[in-house]
């Protein structure tokens, strides 16, 4: 499956959507450098940086490439929010626009 379009600058694809547990895993590309829009995540977040560097402007720290990563859930009032059956409607409609079969997903839901 093609990545799922998310900018010019950077694409996703889901590597596993775990619906019984809600959550999702993804390997993100940035190809170019920018900015995340401030934002705040109701679960904890871990991952790992493959190559380069995530700068992270609120906390002043920058996650080189190899070491593992944590960014526990945010405080504060959520103002939008997105879960692994939107995680999965993206997919599939992506899945869908580039020629794949409508049921290609699955193959990533558990």
């Amino acid at each position: 499956m093609g990545p799922e379009r998310a900018g010019p600058a950077r694409w996703s694809r889901p590597l596993c959507l775990c619906v019984s547990q809600g959550y999702w895993v993804h390997l993100t590309k940035v190809t170019q450098a920018g900015v995340v829009s401030r934002h705040r995540h109701p679960a904890p977040v871990h991952g790992f940086v493959l190559h380069g560097r995530w700068r992270y402007l609120e906390r002043n720290r920058v996650a080189p490439a190899g070491p593992y990563l944590f960014e526990p859930p945010g405080e504060g009032n959520t103002i939008g929010s997105t879960d692994v059956f939107d995680r999965a409607g993206a997919a599939r409609k992506h899945g869908e626009a580039v020629g794949l079969r409508a049921d290609y997903v699955k193959r990533f839901i558990r």
